[in-house]
Parts: C-alpha cells; sequence; structure tokens
C-alpha cells in the first residue's frame, strides 16, 4: 500500500502533538511505575507498542502517523537507558517526563542549539529528585544523544516525510 503525506499542512513540534493525547498534566509523570516496569519487562518492539499504548498513540507503527514512531522510540530509549543505569520505577517516569517536556522545547521553530542547554537547566528541576550520580548518567546520556544530534531531532521530528511507492 502506498501513500503520500500532504506536506503542505502546517506541522508544529510532534511532541506536543502527541502529548494532547497522552497522560501528562504537567504535575505527574505520564507512567505508572506500574506501567514501567510492564514495558521494561518485554522486548523492545512489544515495549514500544505497549508504551505507545499507556500514552494512547496506538498503534506504534501507524502509517498514517509517519512520526510517531520516532517520538516513541525517543521515550522507550530513555527508560530503557533509566532502567539499565538501575534508576528507580519513579525516578524512571521522572526520567520520561523530562524527555517529554525537553523534547516540546526543542521542536520549535527557530530554536537553536543554546537554546536547547538553556532549556534543560530550566527543566532540570523535572529530575532534582534523582540522586546525584543518576542526575549525572541522565545529563550525560541527554549530551550524548540530543545535545550531539541536535540537527538530527530537529530534522527527524520537524519534517514530514513522503512515503516512496516501491516499484
Amino acid at each position: 500500500m502506498c501513500f503520500k503525506m500532504n506536506t503542505q499542512k502546517s506541522h508544529h513540534h510532534i511532541a506536543t502533538k502527541m502529548a494532547t493525547h497522552g497522560k501528562s498534566d504537567g504535575s505527574k509523570n505520564m507512567l505508572t511505575e506500574k506501567d514501567i516496569k510492564e514495558i521494561t519487562a518485554l522486548q523492545v518492539d512489544d515495549a514500544k507498542e505497549l508504551l505507545s499504548k499507556k500514552l494512547k498513540l496506538s498503534p506504534y507503527l501507524d502509517p498514517n502517523d509517519l512520526q510517531k514512531a520516532p517520538f516513541i522510540t525517543f521515550l522507550y530509549e530513555n527508560i530503557s537507558f533509566a532502567s539499565e543505569k538501575g534508576f528507580p520505577l519513579m525516578h524512571i517516569g521522572l526520567v520520561v517526563k523530562f524527555a517529554h517536556e525537553y523534547l516540546k522545547r526543542i521542536l520549535v521553530k527557530d530554536h537553536r542549539l543554546a537554546d536547547a542547554v538553556k532549556d534543560f537547566k530550566e527543566l532540570a528541576e523535572i529530575i532534582a529528585p534523582l540522586n546525584d550520580r543518576h542526575k549525572q548518567q541522565y545529563t550525560d546520556f541527554i549530551h550524548q544523544t540530543v545535545l550531539c544530534h541536535y540537527n538530527l531531532y530537529k530534522y527527524v521530528f520537524s519534517h514530514l516525510r513522503d512515503i516512496v511507492c516501491p516499484k
């Protein structure tokens, strides 16, 4: 099945679009500790599908919404990182909230790398409950992923992609 997405539509940042369907209300974590436990117990693809369901964004691989998968993958990678480093479940929830809020901030028009660094500092209060070691690990993770590849993140999340039909 082939289709082409309309690239004429204005497209703001995908994280905000995705957030309107999720659980985030600004004061609570997007996921419960039970949700995180279930997600981290699964293989990658099943975990991403469950994550998309928990955020009310199912299906994960939606041919009509090509940017849903990168959004879910971004959040999943944050969950996976925090889980592998031994963060408590409650703190993994904070990491997801931070990742989501950070993505919303950096995916706006005319946002620059310097703004991303400033945004990180402003949102750091979300991850304040993490112990010093986990804060340092997560800060390094964000630096090595988002900040080092800032332009790639901006491109992936801010450009609607066309699907080319295989011949």
